[in-house]
């Protein structure tokens, strides 16, 4: 194998391109103001216009933006949930602590 060969074998092997998409800090936060201003899922039409958009702050296709709603949209969904969750553990908890107060009381 040549010297040329090598080298560009071994540029080939160093250039790592990621298929992951990262959004800017721009792309995140108009995003993230369309989804508090009330857009949950958007339409196809919607995700073309939001892409071309997004365009302008850097790479991103339709399939990103779709797919970033979706993760929200669950991300919110198991947020809520473990909320209600630790303000339910929370009330049981507190119920429990009465409810040993109480037995403890002289005359119960």
């Amino acid at each position: 194998m040549s010297e040329q060969s090598k080298r560009e074998l071994s540029t080939q092997q160093q250039v790592v391109v990621s298929s992951r998409w990262n959004p800017t800090p721009e792309q995140l936060q108009t995003l993230e103001e369309l989804y508090r201003r009330g857009t949950r899922t958007p339409s196809a039409e919607q995700i073309q216009h939001i892409t071309a958009q997004l365009r302008r702050y850097g790479k991103i296709e339709g399939k990103n933006v779709f797919y970033w709603f979706q993760n929200h949209k669950a991300r919110e969904r198991q947020k809520r949930r473990r909320q209600l969750e630790s303000a339910s553990d929370h009330e049981q908890y507190s119920c429990d602590l009465e409810n040993t107060d109480q037995k403890k009381e002289p005359g119960n």
